[in-house]
């Protein structure tokens, strides 16, 4: 029944009706609106849910027919005053899974589209997922027992282990809410248990060959250096955070990098701040908010969809007021 209805309320939210709507509302406002993804790819599993490539490819076709796509570095001053004749829109990748040049680029690149994609130095060096996607690709793919023997702490499983997204989704969210100290030690209670199961693997990540065939291709950003949720850090190490994501990049990719996307929505008024000292233009948060074009800090919607209907509800900025 539950389903059902879902499905009832996408036909009316994707209707052409709405879209009409909100596009000529979205034009008439001039926002900027801005889709934050992460992985593209089939379900293998886990419980990290990524988005289909149909769907994704069904987006793109969505987005070119309603929208101009631009990147960041399109965000210049000169460009501000032309008529681009449809809305804004920026494409705007988080982490850098393995996926992005294996299924979305190629795709992207059928459509001749130019995307932005933040990276987390530590986990491209290492070819390790965040810790959050890390354990729910284990409760994805993990049996009871398996899961059962997880030792979280703070944190109880629960003993009905049927629906593992809703787990997941739990755990990530518990394991957000702390500072990386704390992270690393859950880590290692992970580890202790998945670390032994030779048949598990985490979402693979791109590594540093990987981003180099791409960077005249897309545009990159820094996504934090370790995916810290910089909420529960204190000043000095986002500072120092936001220092070694501009070493990385001009080290290992020989460019400057001015975009910084604070990771998990998790940041103090002042950490804006400190990124503009450092240099960056462009500050990224998830605030599911239309941005705009004069600012340097931009809000992005998070965006997933388990059909067409759900995509096209969802590309327009879901309820939010525009």
């Amino acid at each position: 029944m539950k389903n059902f209805i879902k499905k009832i309320a996408f036909i009316l939210l994707g209707s052409n009706l709405r879209i009409r709507y909100r596009m000529k509302k979205i034009g008439d406002k001039k926002v900027l609106t801005i889709l934050n993804l992460h992985s593209v790819r089939r379900d293998d599993g886990s419980a990290y849910k990524p988005l289909e490539p149909a769907i994704f490819e069904e987006l793109l076709r969505f987005l070119v027919k309603n929208f101009t796509l631009i990147t960041f570095g399109d965000l210049v001053e000169s460009n501000l005053t032309k008529e681009f004749g449809k809305p804004l829109l920026i494409i705007s990748f988080d982490d850098g899974y393995k996926d992005f040049i294996d299924v979305t680029v190629p795709i992207l690149f059928k459509y001749k589209i130019k995307v932005n994609q933040n990276l987390i130095p530590e986990c491209i060096d290492s070819g390790e997922p965040p810790l959050n996607v890390l354990i729910q690709d284990f409760i994805g793919k993990a049996s009871d027992s398996e899961l059962r023997n997880i030792n979280i702490p703070g944190f109880v499983v629960g003993q009905k282990l049927d629906n593992r997204i809703q787990i997941g989704l739990r755990v990530s969210k518990y394991i957000k809410n702390k500072p990386m100290s704390e992270q690393r030690i859950i880590k290692e209670k992970i580890l202790e248990v998945a670390g032994n199961l030779p048949s598990f693997k985490g979402t693979p990540m791109m590594n540093i060959d990987d981003v180099k065939e791409l960077t005249e291709l897309h545009e990159f950003g820094a996504h934090s250096y370790s995916h810290a949720s910089m909420e529960f850090e204190t000043d000095s190490y986002v500072l120092d955070d936001l220092i070694k994501c501009k070493d990385w990049f001009n080290v290992n990719l020989g460019q400057k990098v001015d975009i910084y996307a604070f990771p998990n929505g998790k940041f103090k008024k002042n950490h804006i701040q400190l990124a503009k000292d450092c240099g960056y233009k462009h500050i990224l948060l998830v605030n599911d908010l239309f941005s705009s074009l004069e600012t340097e800090v931009h809000y992005r919607f998070g965006f997933s969809a388990e059909n067409n209907l759900e995509m096209k509800f969802r590309a327009l900025g879901s309820f939010s007021e525009i």
